[in-house]
C-alpha cells in the first residue's frame, strides 16, 4: 500500500534543487524512541523537467517564503 503524509516543510532545510526535480524535506518521518529523534525524513521530489523557467522560480521563491515566515514564527 502506498501512503501519502500531509506534513510542514521542514524550514531549516534547504531545497534540494537539480536541473530536473526540486526536493523539499518535510517535518515529518521515521521516529526513533530511543534517541527521541528522526531516524531519517520524509521528503517530496517535485519533478520538474518539463517545466518553464517561470514556474521553477515561482515554486523556489514560494519555498523560500515559507520557510523565512517560519523561521521568524518560531524567533518569537
Amino acid at each position: 500500500m502506498t501512503r501519502l503524509f500531509d506534513a510542514p516543510i521542514r524550514w531549516i532545510v534547504k531545497p534540494v534543487i537539480r536541473e530536473d526535480y526540486c526536493e523539499l524535506t518535510l517535518s515529518a518521518g521515521e521516529w526513533d524512541e530511543t534517541s527521541g529523534r528522526y531516524r531519517s525524513m520524509y521528503r517530496v521530489r517535485v519533478h520538474w523537467a518539463g517545466w518553464s523557467k517561470s514556474r521553477r522560480n515561482t515554486l523556489i521563491r514560494e519555498c523560500e517564503t515559507t520557510r523565512e515566515e517560519a523561521k521568524r514564527a518560531s524567533a518569537n
